[in-house]
């Protein structure tokens, strides 16, 4: 603009130029795995921001196959290695990839993915400034889920758990009292086992999975807690109180997808709330997933970032979304966000293949068996 200001001031600058009006340039945005075979966040962020004009969207990811489908939908996509293939790498190739687009914005879909940018925040400015969980994750020392749980347990209940690795699981379960119990990758994965078999079988799965690379064959065992799984997302829309919903899975399939589920409030005490809120930043959003049956209630996952679930609350899911992306660019969200009301139901239902993004986001396709009431219609993305 200081260019353009001069040629003004001094007459240089052509008539065309003096009565065309001021477009601002997009502010980019670099989000990582965004894969349409996964129920990824990163997806969910993708579908919102594809078409807004104020952002220039650019994805990057390690599945190829993935890649080729997003390149139909007119997606800018990059190649990135796998952190936990090579998490130096993985470093290197974000950081070129932002640095030349100039993105001011980082937005890790997958928990390896935030892990990794969490590391690098430490003494990377440049990446700090525009990863703003990552640099949360840093700041605190959070290096993967067990120091989630460690966090998290400073305010709410938690599971009983303890570090562990596959050549200790043998020597530190010497009884069967111990069982059923779960164990967990530090990154990604977890099983509910009930013998010793099961446990090493489950352990060496999980440590398989490539998110779990360059962690050694660390795991955590973790005491399970029966009884109905529940869902709190908490999000920091930059007031005195936070944002807060909460879901009740009614059902699942094998593979985690919920088939419905009812939103719910005041699930926890509002001080409690405000404590955590206190402690993220503009935009930040956590999804706490817990089981309560009589009297006992623990967070068994904490997710530092959108839920997969983002989808199913259609346009109202969309405006946190739109809000949480505006508060990490430092501006006012243009819409606040509004509660569902407490009675809705939402259907998620499992389908084969994938949804395009311009699909994705669509309240126009429907079917009577996705319904939201207190929403328009929605069909989106599942496993």
């Amino acid at each position: 603009m200081g260019e353009i200001r001069k040629q003004f001031d001094s007459g240089t600058l052509d008539s065309e130029a003096r009565t065309a009006p001021y477009t601002p340039t997009p502010d980019g945005v670099l989000i990582t795995a965004v894969s349409p075979f996964e129920d990824l966040p990163g997806y969910q962020y993708y579908s919102l921001l594809l078409n807004d004009p104020r952002y220039k969207i650019d994805i990057a990811d390690d599945n190829d196959s993935a890649l080729t489908i997003l390149r139909t939908t007119g997606a800018q996509i990059h190649r990135l290695t796998h952190p936990g293939a090579d998490r130096d790498r993985f470093l290197s190739e974000v950081s070129s990839i932002a640095r030349g687009l100039n993105s001011r914005l980082i937005i890790p879909g997958a928990d390896a993915h935030l892990f990794a940018l969490a590391a690098a925040a430490r003494h990377d400015s440049w990446l700090r400034d525009r990863c703003p969980s990552a640099a949360w994750l840093a700041d605190r020392g959070i290096e993967d889920k067990c120091h989630l749980q460690e966090w998290i347990g400073g305010f709410l209940p938690v599971p009983k758990y303890r570090r562990s690795s596959l050549g200790e699981l043998n020597s530190e379960l010497d009884s069967s009292h111990h069982f059923p119990i779960m164990i967990k990758g530090m990154h990604k994965g977890a099983a509910k086992c009930e013998s010793r078999d099961e446990l090493t079988s489950a352990a060496r799965a999980i440590l398989r999975n490539p998110a779990n690379g360059n962690n050694g064959e660390r795991l955590y065992l973790e005491e399970c807690i029966e009884g109905e799984e529940h869902c709190l997302l908490l999000l920091n829309v930059g007031s005195d109180f936070p944002w807060t919903i909460g879901l009740r899975k009614l059902a699942t399939t094998q593979t985690g997808t919920t088939l419905a589920a009812i939103v719910e409030h005041g699930l926890f005490d509002r001080a409690i709330v405000e404590r955590i809120a206190r402690e993220l930043i503009p935009g930040m959003a956590i999804e706490l997933e817990w089981r309560g049956a009589g009297n006992k209630a623990r967070i068994f996952e904490v997710n530092m970032r959108f839920p997969s679930w983002i989808g199913a609350l259609g346009s109202f899911g969309h405006s946190m979304l739109t809000a949480s992306t505006e508060l990490f660019m430092g501006r006012t969200p243009t819409a606040p966000c509004s509660r569902p009301e407490p009675a809705s139901v939402i259907y998620r239902l499992p389908q084969s293949g994938y949804l395009s993004p311009e699909v994705a986001f669509n309240p126009v396709r429907s079917t009577p068996s996705l319904l939201w009431p207190s929403a328009s219609p929605h069909q989106f993305l599942v496993k």
